[in-house]
């Protein structure tokens, strides 16, 4: 389906701006849609990417309204498609993480059987449900894993990778909950948005259901590694916390569906994700006075974290991007924002 314009609901977040950014990059005609801007009365386009998104893993637990407004607007979405009168191809962003079942064993594939055990989870399974129902458009449902990259919010309980950034602008800990084994797959925004590309462009309608992640597991412990190399040795201190319900300990995915069907791989590894995100951060982000450099505090640590009060980089010194930091406490680094968790 490579004629046509696109619709982008939800263009102003994270995912949906990065697509809007490449879609027009590629010369796509493309219609933004965020809640500033309502639906025509009829959507017409080749592709609508729905990558709306108002809630996190957290806050489905204990915002059913935020949750019921999504699913309607995801209705309001199809209505509007169905009274347009060309083809349609309808593709959804959905959680490769929440979506199957927890006693299912990991790598999982699309033929794993689903049994989402968070409010969370349970949305998103529905949204499928209605796309894939829609009897007037042509269905495609990406699973995504922890989408992270450049632009992302750290927004309350969601995005490891968001929090800790910010948190090592602002010259705090990161913080781990539960387990340091606790594993995730982790995509970088390019790659996830090239997916989605691709999906627009194939010949044939592509799979109805497919992975988007990495197709590798990486643990808490491992990440705080790779985040200290990406940070060109600024000084780490680590914490702990409990475990949320919300939190499986290990989430892989297989992506070899998309890589058949769309000819689509990963390409960013997640220490060179890490250092552009980084890179990014620390443009956009001040950094804090350089007396709070490195003076958070540590929690007790179990066995995979023991010792590593403060963790370097290889060569032990900051590289450029870190030393150029502002001196300037930056706003969404603040001490009262919200900590970490490793989003599902």
């Amino acid at each position: 389906m490579t004629a046509g314009s696109v619709a982008v609901i939800g263009s102003g977040g994270f995912l949906g701006s990065h697509l809007v950014r490449s879609l027009r990059a590629a010369r796509i005609r493309v219609s933004a849609f965020t809640r500033h801007r309502p639906l025509p009365h009829a959507l017409r386009a080749t592709t609508v990417f729905f990558v709306a998104g108002s809630v996190t893993p957290a806050t489905a637990e204990s915002r059913p309204g935020l949750v019921a407004a999504d699913r309607a607007l995801l209705d309001r979405v199809l209505a509007a498609v169905g009274r347009a009168t060309e083809p349609t191809m309808l593709v959804l962003a959905s959680s490769g993480g929440t979506v199957y079942a927890p006693d299912a064993q990991p790598p999982y594939t699309e033929r794993t059987p689903v049994g989402p055990d968070t409010a969370y989870g349970e949305m998103k399974l529905a949204m499928e449900g209605a796309v894939l129902g829609c009897p007037w458009v042509r269905p495609v449902v990406l699973r995504f894993a922890n989408v992270y990259g450049p632009g992302e919010r750290a927004t309350k309980g969601q995005g490891v990778i968001a929090h800790w950034m910010a948190a090592l602008a602002a010259g705090r800990p990161l913080t781990v909950y539960g387990d340091p084994a606790t594993s995730r797959d982790y995509v970088y925004i390019d790659d996830a948005v090239s997916a989605m590309m691709l999906a627009h462009r194939s010949p044939e309608v592509p799979p109805p259901v497919m992975n988007i992640g990495s197709g590798e597991a990486t643990s808490l412990h491992h990440l705080v590694s790779l985040v200290t190399s990406a940070v060109g040795g600024r000084q780490v201190s680590v914490g702990r916390l409990p475990a949320r319900r919300v939190d499986r300990a290990y989430v892989s995915l297989d992506v070899e569906l998309a890589a058949s069907a769309l000819g689509w791989r990963p390409v960013v590894s997640l220490p060179v994700g890490l250092r552009r995100t980084w890179r990014h951060v620390s443009i956009h982000q001040p950094g804090p006075p350089p007396e709070f450099q490195g003076s958070g505090w540590l929690g007790g640590l179990p066995g995979a974290l023991a010792g590593h009060r403060e963790l370097r980089g290889p060569d032990g010194v900051e590289d450029a991007v870190g030393g150029a930091l502002s001196v300037q406490r930056a706003r969404a680094g603040h001490p009262d924002a919200p900590p970490m968790r490793p989003d599902s």
